[in-house]
């Protein structure tokens, strides 16, 4: 054999080999691999899910022991010149979610609050009125059940705002409860 074909034979079997030794060792273990991390990423998404289930659980027990031990719910009432706290803890909320808006506070209302005429109480409508995107207004409301007073929304509307494209115009119903002076 000249020497040429020895080197084209021995390029063309350690091609070969290199081949064999790929699909039969290499390739499966790479699949393996594959799979093994594919697996990894679901079991992380599962741990993380398993953690914000485990954080959501703590927060409900801290605000159910917080919530145990208040024999009546109208000692947990600001008073009714506490409510400038309470409207301020509002508006920081709708501050916070870079919403435009414009608060009036009255004294008639035509909805009805779902807790009718609580004894010690005094109910304190109010109509919010808050320019801004989707997004600030679902901000708002993740503040706005955070404050730390008792309020309750009747109405949510939210509609296109006339003259800002691509803007929502948010009118927020609700009802303040305060303690009778």
């Amino acid at each position: 054999m000249k020497s040429f074909t020895k080197l084209i034979l021995i390029i063309l079997v350690s091609v070969l080999v290199f081949l064999g030794l790929y699909f039969i060792g290499l390739k499966p273990r790479i699949a393996k691999i594959s799979e093994r991390n594919a697996e990894l990423v679901r079991k992380n998404q599962e741990l993380e899910t398993l953690k914000q289930q485990i954080e959501l659980y703590r927060t409900a027990k801290r605000e159910l022991q917080q919530a145990e031990g208040k024999e009546n719910i109208v000692d947990a009432l600001p008073e009714a010149p506490g409510l400038l706290a309470t409207v301020q803890d509002m508006e920081n909320a709708l501050d916070k979610s870079s919403a435009l808006h414009t608060l009036n506070i009255r004294d008639e209302f035509v909805d009805k609050p779902v807790i009718p005429n609580p004894p010690g109480v005094v109910q304190v409508n109010y109509n919010l009125e808050a320019v801004g995107s989707f997004k600030d207004m679902i901000d708002f409301l993740r503040y706005f059940e955070n404050i730390p007073h008792l309020s309750e929304l009747l109405r949510i509307d939210f509609s296109p705002h006339p003259e800002s494209k691509g803007a929502l115009l948010g009118n927020f119903k609700g009802i303040f409860y305060v303690k009778k002076p």
